[in-house]
């Protein structure tokens, strides 16, 4: 699953792979990034950002099947396990790729 930013654009892709967790900046400065990922989480530093569990499952309403739910749960618990869940248990942690 992967979390995407071209500038001010935040898109989900790859959102049924539930083997990885990434944020991939294609297009935006730092502070660019900071601010898109203010609508669905946070960005921690330049490699690290923390996504919105909620914010994940709007991106993907609509696009996956009936199994997803299934899947992301899956996903998010084996985080939690990993310790790469804020908290809260609301936010997932992911690495971010430059472009």
């Amino acid at each position: 699953m992967v979390v995407t930013i071209e500038g001010d654009a935040v898109r989900l892709d790859e959102p049924e792979d539930f083997n990885g967790f990434k944020v991939v900046v294609e297009q935006g400065t730092e502070n660019q990034v900071m601010q898109a990922l203010a609508h669905v989480g946070r960005m921690v530093d330049r490699d690290t950002a923390f996504i919105r569990v909620d914010a994940v499952r709007a991106m993907a309403e609509g696009r996956v099947g009936d199994g997803w739910d299934y899947g992301f749960d899956a996903m998010v618990a084996y985080a939690s396990s990993k310790g790469w869940m804020s908290d809260d248990q609301s936010e997932i942690q992911a690495h971010i790729e430059w472009s």
